[in-house]
């Protein structure tokens, strides 16, 4: 019961902006986790793909390609590349590209929410820095009974909130470091499938490159 006293006390102290401090961090640890679970899940079953491209080395058609393709949350990707070149006669690079630009378009918003929250957390921090500092020169400026208890909970208030900004944002920094990571591996297995795909179909028709199509 003491501790919990003393953490309420502590988190009182800080003022009002521990509530928005507090929303950051659980939004941070959100995004984080979330992001790193999808990211996780699409090399898990991009390796897989790989896998089982590497064991079909044979030339494939577009459809009979579309047909045997494995079916899981990466492998979609070719599977709707493969469906729009069928259907609109597309080239394959580009038909591929589209749809993993699709793909990764989750990854680049969360990654961008999560960049948002982490820098959002130390300003917070800084604002109540400011309002604590002002509420001190303001009991400094009016000499009365309270005015050592005003100067007191001015500075902690700017110190406690300074603090809270700068512990939520570290959990972002080095979140923001690994989901980072973890897109640019799915990108470049993106990559690596696809040079597999467009080597599969070399004889397919519908193949040709970018600056044959124009």
């Amino acid at each position: 019961m003491n501790a919990l006293s003393h953490v309420w006390s502590y988190w009182q102290s800080g003022g009002m902006l521990l509530i928005p401090l507090a929303l950051v961090s659980f939004f941070i640890l959100l995004f984080v986790v979330r992001t790193q679970q999808a990211a996780r899940n699409l090399l898990r079953h991009g390796h897989q793909l790989q896998a089982w491209l590497a064991e079909h080395g044979e030339r494939h058609d577009a459809h009979s390609l579309h047909a045997q393709l494995p079916e899981n949350a990466f492998s979609c990707v070719f599977h709707a590349a493969l469906r729009h070149m069928l259907d609109s006669g597309s080239a394959a690079l580009e038909a591929i590209e589209i749809q993993e630009n699709d793909a990764m378009q989750f990854l680049r918003r969360d990654f961008l929410f999560l960049t948002a929250l982490t820098a959002s957390a130390p300003l917070l921090g800084l604002l109540g820095t400011v309002g604590g500092m002002i509420t001190t020169f303001d009991a400094v400026s009016h000499v009365t009974g309270q005015t050592g208890t005003r100067v007191a909970g001015g500075i902690s208030r700017a110190l406690i909130t300074t603090q809270f900004g700068l512990v939520v944002a570290m959990p972002g920094v080095f979140g923001l470091a690994h989901v980072r990571q973890l897109t640019r591996d799915v990108q470049l297995l993106l990559g690596d499938c696809r040079a597999h795909i467009v080597a599969l179909l070399a004889e397919d028709g519908r193949i040709r490159s970018k600056g044959a199509a124009t």
